[in-house]
Parts: structure tokens; sequence; C-alpha cells
């Protein structure tokens, strides 16, 4: 499976990552890991990018002005997609949860606070 990482942080970025994933993986759903920052347009990125959902796992960015995990999860309950989300304590939990134990597609974006991290956790990470 595809794992992606995507710095789409804001509703600019998350329209050019849905024209990318409509283009390169046309009706494709992933498993997302989301972690955005409180004072982004979380509502237009959300709607944006959930249609491309399978199941969310939400996260909380290492920032100040981060969106908890927990607050998020509930932000995408009340969207009218039906999404099953999991909010996840950490990166490296949404990470083996949403790829490694799915063994399917999955795709990381919402903040570039957690890309270099993620990446280096999917190097990493004990399979």
């Amino acid at each position: 499976p595809v794992f992606l990482v995507d710095g789409a942080h804001n509703e600019d970025g998350a329209n050019a990552l849905a024209k990318s994933l409509k283009e390169y993986f046309p009706n494709k759903k992933f498993h997302m890991i989301v972690g955005i920052l409180a004072d982004k347009a979380y509502d237009k990125m959300l709607e944006t990018m959930l249609p491309f959902a399978k199941e969310v796992y939400c996260v909380t960015p290492q920032n100040p002005r981060a969106l908890e995990a927990k607050e998020l999860e509930k932000i995408i309950c009340r969207m009218p997609f039906h999404i099953e989300t999991h909010c996840c304590d950490n990166l490296e939990e949404a990470l083996r949860q949403a790829y490694f134990d799915t063994k399917e597609d999955a795709l990381a974006f919402g903040s570039l606070y957690y890309v270099g991290r993620i990446r280096k956790l999917f190097l990493d990470i004990d399979r």
C-alpha cells in the first residue's frame, strides 16, 4: 500500500492535494492521519479532504495553536460524511493504526509541524 504525506495545512493546500488525489488516485479512499492548527480554516479543509477518507485518525500537532485531537474528532463526526474516526494519543499510534495495522493506503496531512516527524517514524518504526 502507498503512504502519502502532504504539508497541506490550509485551504489552498487542501485544494491542491485534492486535485492531485483526483488525478493520480481516482476513486481511491485513504486511511487519513489528520492534525490541524485551531487557527486554520479546518472546516473548509475537512470538507475538501474527507470525501477521500476511508477512516480518519485524529492527532494533536505539537504546537500551542493545535486543535486537540478530541475536538477534531467531534468536528468530523458532526459533518455529513459518516466516516469512522479514531482519536490517537500520538503520531506513532496513528501511523501504526492507519497504515501498518490496516496494510491499506494511507495519507497524512493537515500540519507542517508533523511532516518531518511522521517521515522519520515511518522509516524507523518497528514493523
